[in-house]
């Protein structure tokens, strides 16, 4: 008898505990910075600063790349585009990639994102950067094993004077992964201006914009 109280006892303090914690929204600071950019963008409507991939086949990104390096781009290749997607079955056909209807989580997944994308100052002066990128993971949410990015810059009267991107945090084996893309401006003689920004997509489809600059002065 003893033991059934203290079993009814342990149960009912269970769902209570569980109603108590049903209306506990989750904070930003109970997660690790990985963590957050894990989940990236997971809910809500796209912005400018939230963003969802737009699934793409391995053959698709291939194309794209190889547009973008047509137009003199300099791309960022981090892995191997190439890579067999995986199913459950043991020793069966890859999948072509082409139609993401028939596709398991399990199954390589593609992404891309065109318009990664920061501005700063008034047109005609405006300084602006893009990030074309795309990536790969084996599986819906799992590791990263292929990314491609590349930088643009625009502004209307302003001249580039050079543009770059680079891997900052995560890459390939993780599940997201963080790039910083910048471009040098020259509007006015001796003045020189700089447009950053970081972009981090992770491997659930997602990407969000973590950091930009204000304005930059090269000494």
């Amino acid at each position: 008898m003893k033991k059934f109280i203290v079993g009814i006892t342990l149960i009912m303090a269970m769902i209570f505990a569980s109603a108590g914690g049903a209306g506990k929204q989750p904070k930003a600071s109970d997660y690790t910075p990985e963590q957050l950019s894990e989940m990236a963008a997971a809910q809500g409507e796209p912005t400018p600063d939230h963003l969802t991939g737009v699934p793409v086949s391995p053959g698709q990104a291939k194309k794209a790349i190889a547009a973008l390096k047509g137009k003199g781009l300099a791309v960022e290749e981090e892995g191997m585009l190439d890579s067999p997607f995986r199913t459950e079955a043991a020793g069966a056909t890859a999948l072509a990639g082409d139609s993401y209807s028939t596709l398991s989580d399990t199954a390589n997944r593609c992404w891309s994102r065109t318009d990664l994308h920061h501005s700063q100052g008034i047109w005609p002066t405006n300084q602006g950067v893009t990030e074309y990128r795309y990536w790969c993971a084996h599986g819906f949410g799992g590791a990263q094993y292929y990314r491609a990015s590349a930088v643009d810059s625009h502004s209307a009267v302003c001249r580039t004077l050079s543009k770059n991107q680079f891997l900052i945090n995560g890459g390939n084996g993780y599940r997201y992964a963080v790039v910083r893309s910048e471009a040098w401006f020259n509007c006015v003689p001796g003045i020189n201006l700089a447009t950053r920004q970081n972009w981090s997509c992770n491997t659930w489809g997602n990407c969000e914009k973590t950091w930009n600059n204000d304005w930059a002065w090269w000494e």
